[in-house]
């Protein structure tokens, strides 16, 4: 286990230190920043009308930059493999200008990942002799062949399912088996819950009906009149009572249940039910779910949506709910049991049952690894089969980089973009969550690097430290993190109705991740976690924290580079946004204005332009402290009539092209070429001001 260097000291560091580190470690590759001796050449004499990137150098820039390094990143957004397509395109024109080559950051979120994660590969494995990285493998070059790197991607357009039936088969099998794990780790608890529960309805006297609400109100009252007495005390105290007594609510709420449960299970399950009951109660909810969807027809699409949510989230509570009665009604029920060694009491036999039934698969549940019984084991294969790989010294076959860890990225030899994948770390109240932005937008900036892993909130440990806790952290590890689009949390994007269905059918594509803030990390306790993701209750103070997409929080991979502030940015952004109402790159300006108090500004005019259709990139002045400004180019998946005929006809064919749904993660030929070719046409016409 890591945690201290060896000198015994912790080596858990802030975002300030991590920030230091990996200048200095671009420092020691690419020598002195402040210079930019490579990108000022092309830019000198080119009028700020032809490329507005010539601004960069002006006398009053230079000025306010004097002392600063100058960093350069690259940024490519979330979109599943539209996005990746895109990215693609997009880099080959950036290599091929130059300006790939002398880039400082890749930052990289979900679908941008993936085409990351292959330069990352390629980056830290070259071909023998091969001394320019991936400018070489994947430039697009008049007259040649693509490399076999190339076709290989291109083949693996369909990465999901790229082999056909055996794929397809293994992407329904391997999740189902998680679901029935999952079940099973619920199921253990349930059998202690039925054992108490049921002996608990069996053995209470039949002279107090009310009982159990007796004694819940009596606690409520009790909690309420001392709150009288409580009024002068400091307002923790206050806090601390009244939390008490909101608790107490839910005790009363089961002590009612404990009065109410043999009757209910009488009539549920006892021989003498009438199933005209079943019709009525199943009726009745229906009837009011139809008026009440038919009232709020006029009162707006989200609300029906929230209604809709609601009715499909309750399913499994009313699941559960049901099965624990089952469970708990043979022995209220007496029912006879089936096996030969008994106590002659049925109650007795069936709670003994449940309980040496409960122990075993609680045992057995501490064997379970949620992070390989969820569909991520399967999804990181899949992308790891497509993206991390190295071209063979020979040129032509590929070799496989399942096991790259993300400390052996960056070939000494080649003049990389240091990588940053982002992913999000989800936090809540419900799980100790106190700062501001934790509650309102339950997530947070999580980054995995070739130096460091973690979150502001956990701290950052070195990445070869997370490596030894965890074996099965590596670049394409996370990159499936980065692009963990569906999982029960998923940061700003709250769905609180849909989290205990989505645990139980295992649509868990998050991560559960040692914490960095730890030095050491136990055993992985399935039921705890899954509990913890079923009701929301995710932190970063746990033992394990739950990561998941990057897009859930940030989809543009910008907001790692303006922490860093970054004097020039291109950002690709090929996320879902056929309105082009810029969720990503407005959520952007809102964060940063927010948490580093920093302001981004676009020129309305242009911005009105990209959304009618006649441009493809902006311009954003980004304003640090001292007169520092910044450049961010952000290039948009956008058509404006003067692209290539193969991709015009693709519209023509698929008229929400570029925008087609990021659930279709199935690419045919055509598809892969007008995304790429799009991303190749739009990075061009940004640049072509610069003639490296």
């Amino acid at each position: 286990m890591g945690g201290v260097n060896p000198n015994g000291q912790d080596t858990l560091v802030d975002l300030e230190a991590v920030i230091a580190a990996e200048i200095e470690h671009l420092r020691q590759r690419r020598g002195g920043l402040g210079e930019w001796s490579d990108l000022r050449g092309p830019l000198n004499g080119v009028a700020v009308d032809a490329n507005p990137l010539a601004e960069l150098f002006s006398d009053a820039a230079n000025i306010a930059w004097t002392g600063r390094p100058s960093l350069f990143g690259i940024a490519l957004s979330g979109g599943g493999i539209r996005s990746a397509t895109f990215s693609l395109g997009v880099l080959q024109s950036l290599a091929a200008k130059g300006l790939f080559h002398q880039s400082h950051y890749l930052s990289t979120v979900s679908g941008g990942g993936y085409t990351g994660g292959c330069f990352n590969a390629m980056n830290a494995t070259p071909p023998e002799g091969q001394k320019k990285g991936m400018a070489a493998v994947f430039a697009h070059t008049a007259y040649q062949q693509e490399s076999a790197a190339f076709r290989h991607l291109r083949a693996y357009s369909r990465f999901l399912a790229p082999s056909g039936a055996a794929d397809t088969l293994r992407m329904v099998a391997q999740p189902l088996v998680g679901t029935v794990t999952n079940l099973l780790v619920l199921l253990s608890l349930m059998l202690f819950v039925a054992a108490v529960g049921g002996m608990l309805s069996f053995i209470r006297p039949v002279a107090w009906p009310w009982l159990g609400a007796a004694i819940g109100l009596t606690w409520f009252s009790a909690l309420g009149i001392w709150m009288q007495f409580q009024q002068c005390d400091p307002l923790d105290q206050r806090d601390k009572i009244g939390g008490w007594l909101g608790w107490s609510l839910v005790f009363l709420a089961v002590m009612v249940f404990w009065d109410i449960q043999p009757k209910l299970i009488h009539w549920l399950f006892s021989p003498e039910t009438d199933w005209t009951q079943w019709t009525f109660w199943g009726l009745t909810p229906t009837a009011i779910a139809t008026f009440l969807a038919k009232r709020v027809q006029g009162q707006g699409a989200r609300l029906r949506m929230k209604l809709l949510l609601v009715a499909v989230g309750t399913v499994v509570p009313l699941a559960v709910l049901y099965g624990y009665l089952w469970l708990a009604s043979q022995i209220v029920l007496e029912v006879p049991t089936w096996w030969h060694f008994t106590t002659g009491i049925a109650a007795l036999d069936w709670c003994l049952a449940y309980g040496i039934g409960g122990l075993i698969l609680g045992f057995a549940t501490k064997l379970v690894n949620l992070n390989i019984t969820s569909p991520h084991r399967f999804y990181r294969d899949r992308i790891s089969r497509a993206y991390i790989f190295r071209q063979a010294d020979n040129g032509n076959d590929i070799q496989s980089l399942d096991e790259l860890k993300l400390s052996k990225l960056q070939h000494p030899d080649f003049r990389a973009p240091y990588p940053i994948i982002n992913a999000t770390l989800n936090v809540s109240t419900a799980g100790g969550g106190k700062h501001l932005a934790e509650m309102v937008r339950h997530a947070e900036w999580f980054m995995f690097s070739k130096l460091y892993i973690g979150a502001p909130s956990t701290g950052f440990r070195p990445t070869t430290e997370m490596e030894d806790r965890d074996p099965y952290v590596n670049l394409a590890t996370a990159v499936a993190i980065s692009g963990a689009a569906a999982s029960p949390n998923m940061g700003q994007i709250d769905l609180p109705e849909l989290r205990m269905l989505m645990t139980l059918l295992n649509v868990r594509l998050g991560y559960w991740l040692p914490n960095p803030a730890k030095t050491g990390t136990g055993r992985m306790d399935a039921l705890t976690l899954l509990r913890t993701e079923m009701v929301g209750a995710v932190s970063s103070k746990g033992d394990f924290v739950n990561v998941s997409d990057g897009g859930h929080v940030e989809n543009l991979g910008v907001y790692a580079l303006i922490q860093r502030q970054c004097r020039l940015i291109i950002a690709s952004d090929a996320e879902a946004d056929g309105g082009y109402d810029l969720p990503a790159l407005t959520n952007l300006i809102r964060m940063i204005r927010i948490d580093m108090g920093l302001f981004l500004t676009f020129d309305k005019d242009e911005m009105a332009e990209l959304k009618a259709g006649k441009r493809h990139w902006l311009v954003g002045h980004i304003y640090y402290s001292d007169n520092r400004q910044g450049l961010l180019l952000y290039l948009k998946a956008s058509m404006t009539g003067d692209e290539d005929p193969t991709v015009l006809a693709y519209q023509k064919e698929y008229p929400a092209f570029p925008h087609e749904s990021t659930a279709d993660q199935f690419f045919s030929e055509q598809q892969f070429e007008a995304y790429r070719w799009l991303g190749y046409h739009v990075a061009n016409k940004a640049v072509s001001g610069l003639n490296l």
